[in-house]
């Protein structure tokens, strides 16, 4: 079941529902750095790079990333809290109108 079905219907926690979001977002950021290595950019073109040292100095490990990842950003605007709030929009919606997201889209 994926994150977001779960989260609409209360069957994953709200904390583990933002970790794993942010661990697919890992995921993603050791795979985009895997591919940026094979490019050869230059050293002015790193330069001019806002982004190029997050990718290349983000931890291997998932636990050191969510430290890595908490110093980037001030307390009350990290990942973490805002897939939380995230998480709590999604239990609204569903308060709302429960089982939207399982009717079929019409044509």
């Amino acid at each position: 079941m994926a994150l977001m079905t779960k989260a609409r219907a209360g069957t994953i926690a709200r904390g583990d529902f933002a970790g794993e979001v942010i661990r697919v977002e890992f995921e993603a950021m050791k795979s985009t750095r895997d591919l940026l290595r094979q490019v050869k950019l230059s050293k002015k073109e790193i330069g001019k790079s806002h982004y190029y040292h997050y990718f290349f100095d983000m931890p291997e490990d998932f636990e050191r990333y969510l430290s890595f990842e908490r110093g980037l950003f001030p307390p009350d605007h990290s990942a973490l809290r805002e897939y939380e709030l995230y998480y709590d929009r999604l239990r609204k919606s569903e308060e709302k109108e429960p089982n939207k997201h399982l009717q079929p889209t019409p044509r």
